[in-house]
Formats: structure tokens, C-alpha cells, sequence
């Protein structure tokens, strides 16, 4: 069974679904009529397993990163549950000015390799949210 993500009635973001942040906008494409949001990509390491490949891929990611547009705003640092319950370990949380730019970096040449590093030196989770624009429309009252 698949499980359906919880969205109330008249939330969202237009044609988008809700995501943090302010929703930078990229360059609008040829012959798009809406210009692309950006996306965030939330990773939560939970546990270092092999140190030496976790160095070896944090010397060479944020080249790959800056080359597709990308930054980061939150690489570790303290985090604090304000709601519910919440099990983290190190959040890191990567900004990209739309989903091209995000697809093109996770699946380029050189951030392959690094990704292998990532993947075989942690453990953890990720998350990719669509960012939406400010304000929402779905939080604007008519009129």
C-alpha cells in the first residue's frame, strides 16, 4: 500500500505543493508561462559510519553544488524539537533555484562519486520540498 502525504483542503502553493522557505525564483524558461520555484534538499545524517569517505566527500561537494546553482543554509548546528516528537541527527539543507537545477546536479557526473561516498559513509534520510511563492495564494484572502 502507498501511503498519501496529508494535505488539508486549500493548502499548497498554487500548483505546487507546500515547502519551507521563500521560494526563490530561476530564470523563467522558454515558453513557460510560470517561472520555476526553487527546491530544498533535507537531508538528516543520523550516523557516520566510515569518517575517511565522509572527509573525502566533504572536500569535493560544494563545487558540485555552487556549479549547479545550489547553496547551503543549514549544514549541522544545534536543532530543537518545538513541536511533536522528532528523532535527528545532523540536518543539512540545500537550496536550488528550481528542480532542473536540483535533477541536473543529483544526476551529474560529478556529484555521482560523491553521492557513493555520502551514502557509504552514513546513514540517514532525505527529503526533497518544492518551495512555493510568497505569500502562498492558498493564505490570501480574497479581495
Amino acid at each position: 500500500m502507498t501511503a498519501t502525504p496529508f494535505r488539508p483542503r486549500g493548502m499548497g502553493c498554487g500548483s505546487r505543493s507546500g515547502a519551507i522557505g521563500a521560494g526563490r525564483r530561476a530564470a523563467r524558461p522558454q515558453g513557460r508561462e510560470e517561472p520555476e520555484l526553487a527546491v530544498y534538499f533535507l537531508v538528516d545524517i543520523r550516523d557516520v559510519t566510515d569518517g575517511d569517505k565522509l572527509a573525502l566527500y566533504r572536500s569535493g561537494v560544494l563545487a558540485t553544488v555552487e556549479a549547479h546553482g545550489g547553496r547551503y543554509l543549514v549544514l549541522g548546528g544545534p536543532a530543537e524539537t518545538v513541536e511533536g516528537t522528532w528523532t535527528f541527527g545532523t540536518p543539512v539543507l540545500l537550496e536550488f533555484l528550481s528542480r532542473i537545477a536540483f535533477d541536473a546536479w543529483y544526476s551529474s557526473a560529478d556529484y555521482e562519486p560523491l553521492l557513493e561516498l555520502r551514502l557509504g559513509s552514513t546513514t540517514g534520510a532525505a527529503l526533497l520540498l518544492d518551495g512555493c511563492e510568497h505569500p502562498p495564494p492558498s493564505l490570501v484572502s480574497p479581495g
